[in-house]
């Protein structure tokens, strides 16, 4: 519906705010995301319409070889001279096993659950868990741009999954 919609619009905007300020230079990093975001926006659409039946374990394990595939090429192109320290080896093992392989098996689930059109709005929160990790992490500095931009964000995910039985008349 129209609310659904405004809160997608309006949500994508907050992301737009929130990335302004740092868009210069190269347009290829700008091209990279919008190929990211149209892929997450493809994804949920796919599994829920064509692919309930499949189990989510073996459709990460498909997806994750298929993007092994995609990315060898690059990989080995940018091979490092040599080996990297067991401290970034492990952060590599984390974030491939619990920020990816895990949270793929999470994200089919929360698809067969809620729908694609409301999983998807999910997504949204990774600009907000980016924000919150530089200012926590990298005391980064939070400005009233980013707020504002988070409240964009989260406004837009209470209209974009919100269902037509929630939405209030003006009268009440």
């Amino acid at each position: 519906g129209g609310i659904r919609i405004l809160g997608l619009a309006i949500g994508i905007s907050g992301v737009a705010v929130l990335a302004a300020p740092h868009i210069g230079g190269s347009t290829l990093p700008i091209i990279e995301v919008l190929l990211v975001a149209l892929c997450y926006a493809i994804a949920p659409l796919i599994a829920a319409r064509f692919l309930t039946d499949v189990p989510a374990l073996p459709m990460t394990a498909v997806c994750l070889t298929f993007a092994a595939v995609v990315y060898a090429a690059p990989a080995v192109a940018t091979w490092p001279t040599e080996m990297p320290s067991a401290r970034v080896a492990l952060a590599l093992v984390g974030l491939a096993v619990v920020c990816t392989a895990l949270a793929f098996i999470v994200f089919f689930a929360l698809i067969r659950e809620v729908g694609a059109a409301r999983a998807l709005v999910f997504t949204y929160v990774n600009p907000v868990v980016a924000l919150a990790a530089g200012v926590i992490v990298l005391d980064e500095p939070l400005t009233a741009w980013n707020v504002g931009a988070l409240m964009l964000i989260l406004a837009g995910c209470v209209l974009a999954t919100r269902r037509p039985d929630q939405v209030v008349s003006p009268g009440r």
